[in-house]
């Protein structure tokens, strides 16, 4: 994607964790490398798999902790708190396949008010703010889809929100035509994908996105897929803090999601086949999602990976890329948001994870801001919490939650998880791949 020149407090997408060129790697016990060139860093990256020699039958702890921070960033910089609403913003992956089918992006984009008020037609006054995107990508039968998504998903829908504020300048638009834009927006990018045979449109990927206005205090999730969001809000006096866990997405699968089966069972009536040990015709898990092509064209049910369903495929399009999109408007300084694949909660409630990460910013945000032992914080945990989970000095909060996700106190649970190396019958049987994106809003 090339490079373009943006006003002040506007900042280039990242998408490619090895290329970030304002990310912060974490320090780990892997060895650095000897160049000190940043391009020939950048290279020796691209070309080196992850893990290299890390992965054997037994792992030692300090080995365990290498692997978990070596897709672990803290992104910096990031613009003003003041301009954003956003004050940290941490990434971590892991993957099970030998290609991480995993992605993520994020991107701090001047709103409309900054954009326009330069300009003769559209004359409003505002302090310059900006618009925060972030979205990770769940990709499946392989990573084509999720790596197309992440260099054009989150450009197409700054380009539509753009349009649809413009026309509203100098008042925000109503918050039912922003949801109808990410629909829109969201479904004409997968009707340009699957248009025409290509790895990117064949397989397919989930798709999980946050829009945070800060002007306006406004936060839009929106999710295709089974991928995750869940809002941390503090309760009670710093001595005795507890989190609320709030939903902003609903998991869109058949194995959990009842009302996603009867949609999909009404709009292919008499296609008793049409769901099959909660799978698509017996296959796909997920009921929307970008992508698979199979599913969407007419006379395409020929690629479908088991030939015994061929003919099955009656009466596509079976699945959509339009997303479910919830709108939430009382953020507050020291809340989060946590957005995650599946990977994760496959084996972390949302309350857990809340928690978790509640407990991590005590000591790695709001008491380290705090000399006096009087504005000290410390998360409450339930009992099986505090019994099953472990609080390592984890500077990065998604290596913390995967860390407790994979094993938590069973330490030889999480050594021997690690110690496999990618790949279908290795990693893959016993986890996927696992993507954490997690922001933190406010002072």
């Amino acid at each position: 994607m090339p490079v373009t020149t943006r006003r002040k407090h506007s900042f280039q997408m990242q998408t490619s964790p090895v290329t970030d060129p304002s990310v912060t790697r974490l320090e780990t016990s892997i060895p650095p490398a000897t160049s000190t060139s940043p391009e020939s860093n950048k290279q020796q990256q691209e070309q080196t798999p992850a893990r290299e020699t890390l992965h054997r039958s037994q792992i030692t702890p300090v080995e365990a902790t290498a692997i978990l921070n070596q897709q672990a960033f803290d992104i910096s910089p990031i613009p003003d708190v003041e301009v954003s609403g956003i004050r940290k913003l941490q990434i971590a992956s892991l993957s099970a396949n030998e290609a991480n089918e995993d992605a993520y992006a994020y991107d701090f984009l001047p709103d409309a008010v900054t954009k326009y008020s330069d300009t003769a037609k559209v004359r409003v006054q505002g302090e310059e703010k900006n618009w925060s995107f972030f979205a990770v990508y769940d990709g499946h039968y392989g990573p084509s889809t999720s790596t197309y998504l992440k260099s054009t998903l989150i450009p197409s829908l700054y380009t539509s929100l753009l349009t649809l504020y413009k026309s509203h300048l100098p008042a925000p638009p109503p918050t039912s035509q922003i949801t109808t834009t990410i629909q829109s927006t969201f479904k004409s990018l997968d009707s340009t994908l699957v248009a025409t045979i290509t790895p990117q449109s064949t397989q397919g990927s989930c798709a999980l996105l946050t829009f945070h206005d800060a002007r306006h205090n406004l936060l839009f999730t929106a999710c295709t897929g089974d991928s995750r969001c869940t809002l941390g809000k503090r309760l009670g006096p710093p001595k005795s803090t507890r989190w609320l866990s709030k939903p902003l997405s609903t998991d869109q699968n058949f194995s959990s999601n009842p009302s996603e089966s009867a949609r999909v069972r009404a709009e292919h009536p008499g296609e008793k086949d049409v769901i099959l040990q909660n799978r698509l015709i017996g296959d796909l898990a997920v009921s929307r999602a970008f992508g698979n092509r199979r599913f969407k064209i007419p006379d395409e049910g020929k690629s479908t990976r088991n030939k015994r369903q061929y003919g099955v495929l009656r009466t596509p399009p079976y699945i959509t890329a339009e997303p479910v999109v919830t709108v939430y408007e009382d953020v507050k300084d020291g809340d989060f948001v946590i957005l995650a694949t599946d990977g994760l909660w496959d084996f972390l409630s949302s309350e857990d994870a809340v928690a978790l990460v509640g407990r991590w910013t005590d000591e790695h945000i709001h008491n380290s801001n705090h000399n006096s032992n009087s504005n000290k914080r410390r998360t409450r945990l339930t009992g099986s919490q505090e019994e099953i989970y472990v609080f390592e000095n984890d500077d990065n909060v998604g290596v913390h939650l995967i860390r407790n996700a994979l094993g938590g106190v069973r330490r030889e649970k999480l050594l021997f998880t690690l110690g496999l190396e990618p790949g279908v019958n290795k990693a893959k049987k016993h986890r996927d791949d696992i993507t954490v994106l997690a922001a933190f809003f406010g002072a």
